[in-house]
């Protein structure tokens, strides 16, 4: 029994002296690549008394995120958790396909959107009065919905959500009557038959898909009997991501996926110019955009949760303000009211 007892100490004597021992000789990292997030910094020395109470949470917080062995051992955990499907943030389907499931519950499995649907009938009013004062200084206002992941690759959906019982994209584009649209989710939809277009790790298109949505795009923005130039195929590298639903999940650094980047060599032409109001899925084809032969300038602008002004956007006299909702924004009760309040 004391020999057990011996066995025990240094068992828990090794585990605590292994993680201070690679601490100490370890270089410190900034940045957790298996969690995709800026580590604590070392807290700031005291200048004043008042200072000191916060001394204490500060050493707490960067102790927490630099003990040895973090690393592997955040990783480890993240696993396990991965194993298990106990990912409540991200949602595990087949074949290493990752979902971000924050509005499923008022997607699928319900009998229609309730209140929803006004909250977007009052929005497409608002893009239609938009559309009609930009139209008056010869703006073109273009709409288009950026789909979510599993509406075009519902196969790799783990089991669990059933059969969408509200869709707003499609209640927002047959509500619209003078902003221009194009349907993205048709054609990443019918693409998808010859390449890749979503990440699998990640809640964004990839290079390949952003650079189609970006073609869409454009020829939905040409004028009526304009003739506008379009993207060629793109130049294609390989290389290889960690996406944000593996980062949220802690497995960034192991969740890997090679990936076709597209290369787009920097390009100076004269033409149209162009607003582009979103978030991360429209800022990743800006580059695309403002490589095609028929653009002069594209501009983004990130619609922060709806607080965009539009207004100084039309008295610039751009030639079309694009603007790109991600699908599952529109279940997004706040971004639905703010977006173009002002009209």
């Amino acid at each position: 029994m004391r020999n057990l007892h011996k066995a025990g100490a240094l068992t828990l004597f090794l585990a605590l002296l292994v993680p201070a021992t690679v601490q100490i000789f370890s270089e410190r990292a900034s940045i957790s690549a298996a969690e995709k997030r800026a580590l604590e910094p070392p807290p700031a020395w005291p200048r004043h008394l008042r200072d000191w109470s916060a001394l204490t949470s500060g050493l707490d917080r960067f102790a927490r995120d630099h003990f040895g062995l973090r690393e592997p051992l955040a990783a480890g955990w993240g696993l396990l958790k991965y194993a298990l499907r106990y990912t409540p943030r991200v949602a595990v389907g087949r074949d290493g396909w990752l979902y971000f499931p924050q509005y499923w519950g008022s997607k699928y499995g319900v009998r229609g959107c309730g209140p929803l649907s006004g909250e977007v009938r009052s929005l497409a009013a608002r893009l239609d009065r938009l559309a009609a004062r930009a139209a008056r200084s010869g703006v073109t206002v273009l709409l288009a919905i950026a789909p979510d992941k599993e509406a075009i690759y519902p196969e790799y959906m783990p089991e669990g959500p059933a059969a969408v019982g509200c869709d707003l994209d499609a209640e927002l584009m047959a509500a619209l009557q003078r902003a221009k649209t194009v349907d993205l989710r048709a054609a990443l939809g019918a693409r998808k038959a010859k390449e890749q277009v979503y990440f699998r790790t990640d809640s964004h298109w990839n290079d390949v898909g952003g650079w189609h949505a970006a073609r869409t795009l454009l020829e939905g923005g040409c004028p009526p009997g304009a003739s506008c130039a379009t993207l060629p195929e793109p130049r294609l590298t390989t290389k290889i991501l960690g996406g944000d639903l593996a980062g949220l999940i802690g497995l960034a650094s192991v969740l890997t996926e090679r990936y076709a980047a597209v290369e787009v060599p920097e390009a100076r032409h004269s033409g149209r110019r162009l607003v582009v109001v979103g978030d991360s899925f429209a800022k990743s084809i800006v580059r695309f955009l403002a490589y095609d032969e028929s653009v002069g300038e594209a501009a983004f602008v990130d619609h922060a949760e709806g607080r965009v002004e539009f207004a100084p956007i039309v008295a610039s006299k751009p030639d079309v303000i694009l603007i790109l909702i991600v699908e599952r924004y529109l279940y997004d009760r706040e971004l639905l009211r703010s977006l173009a309040a002002g009209f």
